[in-house]
């Protein structure tokens, strides 16, 4: 079910180790390529383009991802583990998407959450948050396993160019 929002956390499945947030728009020229996105030359491309953002899991499971424009609280700081830097560029559709890497094969985005945005481009930096860590008894509302935290890309400021897919792996360091 389409969510539509300026902010979301999303609950994903995965069964092949990857999460995204996409810009559909950026993606139309993949529709009939069902494989792009496990060639890793192809998905460093369009990372390096702004129209994915993956998130290398390490492995298959569930996953909770988490979509912001909020810069991250003192919590979420002192519990993340690694992060990485990407950009998006969103076109005047204004939506970006969040999604697993088997969504990507069938482009069937009519059951993803959906986030409204500005037109523009977005640093993006996504942190692997270790909310295992927290004392249950401290935690009132668990963390999810991905921040995802977005803010317009300043005039003068360069998209990040990538050599490689980060590993943003749920693995324990």
């Amino acid at each position: 079910m389409e969510q539509r929002s300026s902010e979301a956390t999303v609950h994903l499945a995965t069964d092949s180790g990857l999460l995204a947030i996409l810009v559909p728009s950026g993606l139309q020229h993949r529709k009939r390529d069902f494989s792009w996105w496990t060639r890793q030359d192809d998905l460093l491309a369009e990372a390096n383009a702004g129209h994915v953002v993956p998130i290398e899991t390490g492995q298959g499971g569930g996953y909770a991802v988490r979509v912001t424009f909020d810069e991250p609280g003192r919590r979420e700081q002192d519990l993340s583990a690694q992060s990485a830097e990407f950009w998006l560029q969103v076109d005047k559709d204004e939506e970006i998407a969040i999604v697993t890497g088997e969504d990507l094969s069938f482009f069937d985005l009519d059951s993803a959450t959906t986030i409204w945005v500005t037109p523009g481009p977005y640093h993006v930096t996504v942190t692997r948050l270790r909310w295992t860590e927290e004392p249950d008894d401290v935690a009132e509302d668990v963390l999810p396993d991905y921040l995802v935290y977005l803010r317009p890309l300043g005039r003068d400021e360069v998209p990040p160019l990538l050599d490689y897919i980060p590993d943003l792996s749920s693995d324990p360091l």
